[in-house]
């Protein structure tokens, strides 16, 4: 599986995401949901993107990754 980045609400893979989101993560102030097979590869992409902070959780069988700006 490729890394899949959704880029905030109006991206068409949100709804794919949205309750995994909601579930796992605090939604304020975020930019990217970030969603792969392997936790080294999301935190990267992680990394390289958020302003604030990041978290990074296993979800099932995939590591999700949201980073946020404040």
């Amino acid at each position: 599986m490729a890394i899949r980045i959704c880029d905030g609400y109006n991206d068409p893979i949100f709804k794919e995401y949205e309750d995994r989101f909601y579930n796992n993560f605090t939604p304020d102030d975020w930019d990217y949901i970030i969603v792969g097979k392997t936790k080294r590869a999301v935190e990267a992409h992680a990394k390289k993107r958020f302003v604030c902070d990041y978290q990074i959780k296993k979800i099932a069988d995939e590591w999700v990754a949201v980073t946020y700006h404040s």
